[in-house]
């Protein structure tokens, strides 16, 4: 069934007046598949918001995939555009690609109309626009500038003022009077005021004139009759002449500028304003992308009540107010607005103080949202700090500009989990080392915490050797306060980037201790502990001690449990019929890995749903039976890719190969796992590797491709030797067995099947079903080329090898086998 489009659009109360001829010229233009960008350009208060608003939503039909709308009015860094329209789209910064890449590959086949709206201040970001382009089939962006981007595809479409009339008023009718888009305008806006009022031939000269002092701007137009209360046109032109300084009409738009007409208006509109209503005028002009009104009186300090001050402002056409759904009422201005009311400020002298209370208030906001960024209130705290998020970039600037770097610090590292729920690794580990640059005087509190945030971001951004730094910043803070939850916090992050390393010993010592810490709590929190035994499953699994590995899950489980965590369950289920599947134990991994799946379902964890269908899918496949391992592994890859998740998909589609290759398809196993090897390649993922080169091994082994498999089995011993990963050198053992027996030597042949035998023993991993019959022809074969007492003496000698300790033996004598 196909997706609904994605209709995000503002809506407005008021008629868009005058802009048909204009409509109808960027409509077809945007309908043209070989027109994808559109720049409306003009002035600010020239209209060209409200302008593209009308189009596309007049156009949202004509986009199967629907219509978004992304304001980039108070993004004041290019780099900030990519992660902005992200967000639009619930996308999250992945560490194996770029955002970018990310956007691209989700928008690559929808047909969409993407507005983005104010982009002069953050032009830099065109080469990103432009690569999303061209990456992308049948997206369309339109925009809206003060200034074309000046690039290759771009048709900048010049948006003018409204028309008013130049000619001679008594060489027009009344009629061909209100014809004119500016007259029109101000009758309209005019009659929100004066609800009787009308163009009269007795009126008509004093609106012509006011039109052409504001030279037909619509927001100076709209201003002007906002603050006309039960003012006539004539009594207007009268107080308009004497307090404006406008140029005459008639001048172009390239020598009209914002100067010209909307700061002397807005200056008259200011000056009509009571002292109150003036103060929190200009001192909300620190806010970036609107303000709630609970955020006036700490930051603009007003002497009389808020809510009457803000009604006036929006009365008056200077604020304009929305509520979002599930949000509260909140405020905004326009872009050109709320620029005036900042230079305001800044003349006033005010600026200072007002961005001390900004900064202020929104590090209590943080702080009083951070606690719940994890609990049943994460949904709705989330969305707050999204519309809020300019106005946290603004703080953190300021503080920063000031070197107060530890209030920084702080605010950084309470954002800890909105970072990592919004996917904003890049920008929130960009603020935290400008703020933890050397020299930093710094709580240790402070520290810890900071530099904890920092380690996660570079960790999920895969720099595993600069988040190690990070975490072992935050544990030396950490070991000078009494935070023993913290402490173990670090360790269970450190053992994560040694698992991530290869290092399994250093990550299962690292966790051991943070395991330790979190028993000694005082209360007990069951959640870290549980995630800690979790850890500590990971790493017993890797390392084949399968059995430990299961201790550690029951544990864990039982945890989940208790505290009903419905998800943690899930991913330990699966996890522990990875286990018992490894052991032989496959009814009870069937038990496990469907409840696992079922309780995924239930609870709609996409990721989840589709690791247990492929662990299912594994199960399944080491019992022979292939057909049900298909549908899983079909499944399971059509969820992975679904959701964009690459690296899971690159694990379906090696076990897929190794599926193939059992059904004897081998051209197909062969394109498949070399499919799955360029994605491991591509994602640095260098353990999964294993399990597909040795499939590769026992493909050329079936052709008797003996080079082929010779470098493929080099490949997958050169990553399963340093970890060790020891069942993957059980299984690369027997492969070496068989492609040894094929030069000939079957002495050696028969010593690597028997370690591999006795250390499956040791590890209580016996050879799979699927497997069975390719292992004991081989030992039948060996068994027939040497006599019975030379097979027992060399199968003896084999046995009695340590898989680990010998690992370096055993490669030694295998290289000229492999060479």
């Amino acid at each position: 069934m196909q997706e609904p489009p994605l209709i995000q659009l503002p809506t407005y109360h008021t008629a868009l007046i005058g802009r048909s001829e204009e409509s109808a010229e960027i409509r077809a233009l945007l309908l043209d598949p070989e027109q994808r960008l559109v720049t409306l350009v003009g002035h600010s208060g020239a209209g060209k918001t409200r302008l593209a608003l009308e189009v596309s939503t007049a156009l949202a039909d004509a986009f199967a995939h629907g219509v978004v709308f992304v304001s980039l009015a108070p993004v004041l860094e290019a780099e900030l555009v990519l992660p902005t329209i992200a967000a639009a789209f619930d996308l999250r910064e992945q560490s194996d690609t770029s955002l970018l890449d990310t956007l691209t590959a989700a928008l690559a086949d929808k047909q969409m109309l993407l507005v983005l709206d104010n982009v002069e201040q953050v032009q830099a970001a065109s080469a990103d626009l432009l690569a999303l382009l061209q990456g992308t089939a049948q997206l369309t962006l339109l925009l809206t500038s003060q200034v074309a981007l000046d690039v290759a595809p771009e048709y900048a479409y010049v948006v003018p003022p409204l028309a008013f009339p130049h000619a001679e008023l008594d060489t027009l009718a009344l009629d061909e009077m209100r014809e004119y888009p500016a007259v029109a305008l101000f009758v309209d806006r005019m009659q929100v005021v004066q609800p009787q009022f009308q163009l009269t031939s007795d009126n008509v000269a004093a609106v012509v004139e006011i039109c052409r002092l504001v030279q037909g701007f619509p927001l100076a137009i709209e201003l002007v009759a906002a603050h006309s209360a039960a003012l006539s046109p004539a009594d207007l032109l009268v107080l308009l002449r004497n307090h404006l300084a406008l140029k005459p009409a008639g001048g172009s738009m390239a020598s009209t500028s914002r100067t010209d007409v909307l700061e002397p208006v807005l200056s008259w509109c200011y000056a009509r304003l009571p002292a109150e209503a003036q103060a929190v005028f200009r001192r909300a002009g620190i806010f970036l992308g609107g303000w709630f009104a609970a955020a006036v009186d700490p930051v603009c300090a007003p002497a009389a009540d808020v809510e009457p001050l803000l009604a006036l402002l929006v009365a008056k056409n200077l604020v304009l107010e929305e509520t979002l759904p599930g949000q509260k009422r909140r405020y905004t201005m326009l872009d050109a607005v709320r620029s005036y009311a900042e230079l305001l400020l800044k003349r006033q002298d005010e600026w200072r103080a007002v961005a001390a209370r900004h900064a202020q208030y929104y590090r209590q906001l943080v702080e009083q949202i951070a606690p719940s960024l994890q609990g049943p209130e994460l949904r709705e705290n989330l969305r707050l700090l999204d519309s809020e998020v300019h106005n946290i970039r603004a703080a953190l600037s300021w503080l920063l500009e000031q070197d107060e770097r530890e209030t920084a610090a702080h605010i950084l590292g309470e954002l800890f989990w909105f970072w990592i729920q919004r996917g904003y690794y890049t920008e929130g580990r960009q603020w935290l080392e400008q703020a933890l640059r050397p020299p930093v005087q710094a709580s240790h509190v402070v520290l810890a915490h900071a530099w904890k945030t920092v380690g996660v971001l570079r960790y999920l951004q895969g720099d595993y050797d600069q988040a190690y730094q990070a975490y072992q910043h935050s544990l030396d803070a950490f070991n000078h306060t009494s935070d023993a939850h913290g402490q173990g916090a670090v360790l269970n992050n450190m053992g994560l980037v040694a698992f991530h390393r290869d290092d399994l010993s250093a990550a299962r010592a690292a966790y051991e201790q943070s395991l330790q810490l979190y028993r000694q709590e005082t209360p007990i929190n069951n959640n870290s502990i549980s995630r800690g035994l979790a850890n500590l499953g990971m790493v017993c699994s890797a390392q084949s001690d399968f059995l430990r590995a299961l201790e550690y899950y029951a544990e864990a489980l039982q945890l989940h449990r208790q505290e009903q965590n419905k998800g943690l369950m899930a991913v330990t289920l699966n996890n522990m019929a990875v286990c018992k599947s490894e052991l032989g134990r496959f009814d009870e991994a069937l038990e496990l890995g469907s409840e696992a799946l079922a309780i995924s379902r239930d609870i709609g964890m996409v990721r989840e749903t589709a690791a247990s269908l492929s662990t299912l899918g594994g199960i399944e496949l080491f019992q022979g039976q292939l057909s049900r391992a298909e549908q899983l592994y079909a499944e399971s890859a059509t969820m992975f890719a679904d959701t964009g998740q690459r690296y899971d998909l690159c694990i379906v589609r090696s076990r897929q190969g190794r599926l193939l290759l059992a059904q004897g398809r081998l051209d197909a196993a062969y394109t498949l796992l070399n499919e799955a090897l360029a994605g491991f390649q591509k994602l640095a993922a260098t353990r999964p590797t294993v399990v597909a080169w040795l499939a590769l091994t026992r493909l050329h082994l079936l052709r008797a491709e003996w080079d082929q498999a010779r470098q493929t089995l080099r490949q997958a011993l050169a990553v399963a030797v340093p970890v060790p990963i020891r069942l993957a050198l059980i299984l690369a053992l027997e492969e070496l067995a068989c492609l040894t027996l094929h030069t000939d030597a079957a002495a050696p042949a028969v010593r690597w099947l028997a370690l591999a035998t006795a250390a499956r023993q040791t590890l209580h991993t016996p050879i799979y079903p699927l497997d069975q019959q390719h292992i004991s022809a081989l030992k039948t074969q060996l068994q027939q080329r040497l006599s019975a007492e030379q097979f027992a003496q060399e199968w003896q000698a084999g046995a009695a090898l340590d898989l680990v300790a010998t690992t370096a033996d055993v490669l030694h004598a295998a290289a000229m086998v492999l060479e």
